[in-house]
């Protein structure tokens, strides 16, 4: 039977481009949304990605950028549902509040793009000072937002009917996405992408976007690579160093405490009260993120991943994998690896 884990309904992205915007930002959504249509055709490569994009001008006319537009990520716009188009309209470079204003005033044709996207029931996402177009439009009265804070003033003289009291940097509004900084672009396009699409994707592509200092810490033990970082001159971390790079050992507290340079009573005191959570628990959390990263990325059988987490009893590994993720082994695979259907991947593909 065909899984449908990860396969979206179409969704059809509209990048405004204006001639004061931060492109930037446009770039980055273009790079989000590309990464998740290459895990989606990686992991069903025989079907059409359900995801497209194009950068617009304010007459709705596309803008041809070398090595953005490519891999057929034009869609062809016949039998789409207005609903499932997305306009992403950028953050402005402004000299003052007031001229936030005067570029949205001036730029009438993009206003009157962005009000007709909203009467055909399509989703906005806005970012930073292009909030004003989707405010001017009325489109936030009633909304409770967060705006860029040098702006704070001028947004609420000019815009009483909207409640700019929110301290969330993405926010949320019936159709309408709004995020206070530029730099968290990224952040607001996987939202919409857990929203609009499917929040596995999400999570799947974040890994490529975020830092995840956990993954971080992993990964060298993953690919045999030697630490190279010093280790603190404490017993815990002594400890969790020794731990880490032991995942695959069996567990022996005597050990651990010799490794940490104390008494078991003395390690086990202070390791709880440093980490919340016994060194045993502490090496599953590590075994169950190694074992994580290996069904994303690799092919391995589960029995073969067992074994490198350090379990020559495969029902005991699967036992504590469900009980610390709450799915079996398979099914998270099934929902979050990210690979071709070939006989190998190896950690340096994705480097």
């Amino acid at each position: 039977m065909t899984s449908t884990a990860m396969r979206p309904n179409r969704l059809h992205v509209k990048l405004l481009w204006l001639a004061d915007a931060m492109h930037g930002s446009l770039l980055s959504s273009a790079d989000v949304l590309r990464t998740a249509s290459i895990i989606l055709k990686l992991r069903h490569p025989k079907e059409p990605c359900p995801i497209s994009w194009e950068i617009i001008d304010s007459s709705g006319d596309v803008v041809r950028l070398p090595g953005v537009l490519s891999d057929g990520c034009l869609a062809d716009m016949d039998g789409i549902n207005p609903e499932r188009v997305l306009l992403i309209i950028p953050p402005l470079h402004v000299y003052n509040s007031p001229h936030i204003g005067q570029i949205a005033e001036a730029n009438s044709q993009a206003m009157h793009l962005i009000g007709q996207h909203a009467i055909g029931g399509g989703s906005i996402g806005a970012t930073g000072s292009g909030i004003v177009f989707p405010a001017m439009l009325g489109l936030l009265d009633g909304a409770k937002i967060g705006v860029p804070w040098p702006h704070h003033s001028w947004f609420s003289r000019t815009f009483p009917s909207i409640d700019l009291s929110g301290t969330e940097c993405i926010t949320v509004h019936k159709q309408l996405f709004t995020c206070v900084a530029s730099n968290s672009q990224t952040d607001l396009m996987l939202m919409i992408l857990a929203r609009l699409i499917n929040p596995d994707l999400a999570t799947t592509a974040s890994a490529f976007f975020n830092y995840q200092p956990e993954r971080q810490a992993s990964i060298a033990g993953i690919t045999n690579a030697k630490c190279t970082a010093k280790t603190a001159d404490s017993p815990v971390h002594r400890a969790i160093h020794w731990l880490r790079t032991h995942i695959e050992e069996p567990y022996r507290l005597p050990m651990l405490a010799e490794a940490a340079a104390t008494s078991e009573r003395t390690l086990l005191r202070h390791f709880h009260e440093v980490t919340g959570m016994s060194p045993l628990d502490y090496l599953r959390n590590l075994r169950v993120e190694r074992a994580k990263v290996l069904l994303e990325i690799t092919i391995q059988t589960v029995d073969a991943i067992a074994h490198a987490c350090g379990y020559s009893d495969v029902a005991s590994f699967r036992r504590l994998f469900r009980c610390t993720t709450g799915m079996t082994p398979d099914a998270y695979r099934l929902r979050f690896s990210v690979r071709a259907p070939r006989t190998h991947w190896k950690v340096e593909d994705l480097e």
